[in-house]
């Protein structure tokens, strides 16, 4: 091949672009002259000067038949054309910084910035499928290559019951080697339909597990049915594994779940290994299934959250206080569908959390917060919280006002409003709450107006109203009813407010009525008949 590596790329092209047009009358032509050849060796005649011209064939085809061999190079000029091709296609022209971010939306739909693992306890929302990484690997070599080349993409491995194990275990080899010793997450999704048997047990934890002990930061045990699969890989771990490697542990179990007694973790080894493994955990998530109430497990948390455990096994005030003692750096924590007992003790040591800045406490009775509420004392100056209101009455709610009295709570979610007296409540709410700047109301099947009516009060000196939150800047509502004069009259009272959202709520007359009436004033407005399952399932990080 003449040495080519010296031409400008235009002249490449022209180069290229005449050797086509050659190519393509070439190939007629040759076609033609076959078929010209063909029918005259066929029809036989001047038969002294076919036998010569079928014998000069025939040596030809002695040295090989012509058209294959043109056919090669065809085929390899056409490779060097595909590879071109697809170099030149816009998915191959991002740069890394653009491409990446893409890649992880596409790949781990679930997977929560925050938590570095999935959004907990997210039911109405898909588990990543691995397919989706695979399939981005497939759309071309230079993808393919900035994914492999890339730990981070391979590093978070779920196991998918419901598939073949065998290719589950060849799957979960070949993200382990590609993750390049990363920090892994490693994620089992039980299956209904088809759970995982005992007999596979040993197979995971062998196969699966072991071989990520020494970079095993993030472990979800979720949808069981029944506990022992998951007290299994509790006790293989805590005996094997690697200690101060663990940092994030989920255990949710399905909502069907045959109930079982709490795990016990001091049974399984010598004092100092479980604490050297139990220690380093920051981020610890139960639903349905919990350790021992006195468990080293509970100690050192950044994030507690426990809920669905049965009325006899729920802790009682002691307990919980001794847990959040214990937990002194503090910053998230969620308790709820489960009772609080109360103490023996007459008079309980209260907790100081100076980091606790996202509570909530959403599913528990007001007599479990009527106990947990005056002996907790948060230290944040961000505070957000998450509370019900239902079927409390406006004696009840002395314990949440007088909580909110001492806190500063900058973000608010009132959920389940289906009081007859909530519009005293939320008047109450808001009287103490001057620093507050987010709010989500969810209305049930009320309609918000006279709920909105007490976002502001009477200023008698001037005749005008003042807003009880001057610093309010984002409004959800979440199912219920407004009205657009409502809606109206909290924009011209809350010159601060930039960001309103409707989900699932109705406005009357029509949203776009509201939507046109607003967009000179409020930069940011959006209604959705539908519920948005993300903000139900992470509030706090889903709005800031």
């Amino acid at each position: 091949m003449p040495d080519y590596l010296d031409f400008s790329p235009d002249h490449a092209l022209h180069l290229w672009m005449d050797a086509q047009i050659a190519l393509d009358h070439a190939i007629q032509r040759y076609f033609e002259s076959t078929v010209v050849l063909h029918s005259i060796i066929r029809s036989g005649s001047n038969h002294s000067e076919w036998t010569t011209t079928c014998k000069k064939l025939t040596k030809l085809w002695d040295n090989g038949p012509p058209v294959p061999d043109r056919h090669a190079k065809l085929a390899e000029a056409q490779i060097y054309i595909n590879q071109t091709r697809n170099s030149l296609q816009p998915v191959n022209t991002l740069p890394l910084e653009v491409l990446l971010p893409i890649f992880r939306l596409s790949a781990f739909r679930t997977f929560h910035s925050h938590y570095g693992a999935p959004i907990p306890f997210s039911n109405q929302l898909e588990h990543d499928d691995h397919r989706d990484l695979v399939g981005l690997t497939h759309v071309c070599s230079d993808w393919r290559n900035v994914l492999l080349a890339e730990p981070s993409f391979w590093s978070r491995f779920s196991l998918e019951p419901g598939r073949p194990l065998e290719s589950e275990w060849g799957r979960a080899e070949v993200y382990s080697i590609r993750a390049s010793g990363l920090p892994q997450s490693l994620s089992i999704n039980d299956s209904i339909d088809k759970p995982l048997s005992p007999i596979y047990h040993c197979n995971f934890m062998n196969r699966v597990m072991r071989p990520r002990f020494d970079t095993l930061t993030q472990l979800s045990l979720l949808g069981f049915m029944h506990s022992q699969f998951v007290r299994d890989t509790i006790h293989f771990w805590l005996r094997g594994g690697t200690p101060g490697v663990l940092r994030a542990l989920t255990i949710q179990m399905h909502s069907d779940m045959t109930w079982a007694g709490p795990i016990h973790t001091k049974t399984v080894s010598l004092p100092a290994r479980i604490e050297s493994m139990l220690s380093p955990i920051q981020a610890l998530s139960l639903r349905g299934m919990r350790f021992a109430w006195d468990d080293p497990i509970y100690r050192n948390l950044t994030v507690l959250r426990i809920g669905n455990v049965r009325h006899e096994d729920s802790p009682t005030l002691s307990q919980i206080l001794r847990i959040l003692s214990g937990c002194a750096l503090l910053q998230t924590l969620q308790l709820y569908s489960m009772e609080i007992h109360s103490s023996d003790s007459t008079s309980p040591k209260p907790v100081y959390l100076a980091n606790l800045d996202d509570l909530d406490l959403a599913a528990l009775s007001s007599n479990s917060l009527a106990q947990l509420l005056p002996n907790i004392f948060p230290g944040s100056k961000d505070l957000s919280l998450r509370f019900a209101v239902s079927s409390w009455g406006a004696e009840g709610f002395g314990t949440i006002h007088h909580f909110l009295a001492r806190t500063n709570t900058t973000r608010l979610y009132i959920q389940k409003c289906d009081d007859p007296e909530f519009d005293y409540v939320i008047g109450r709410c808001l009287s103490v709450l001057p620093n507050l700047h987010t709010l989500i109301v969810d209305l049930g099947m009320q309609s918000g107006d006279v709920c909105l009516s007490h976002f502001s009060i009477l200023d008698e000196s001037t005749g005008r109203y003042i807003p009880r939150c001057p610093r309010l800047h984002t409004m959800y509502f979440v199912t219920g009813s407004v009205s657009i004069p409502a809606v109206q009259n909290l924009v011209g009272t809350h010159p601060l407010l930039r960001k309103l959202r409707f989900s699932a709520c109705y406005i009357d007359p029509f949203e776009d009525v509201l939507c046109h009436l607003l967009d000179p004033v409020i930069e940011d407005v959006k209604s959705d008949l539908r519920s948005d399952t993300e903000l139900l399932s992470d509030w706090y990080h889903f709005m800031n």
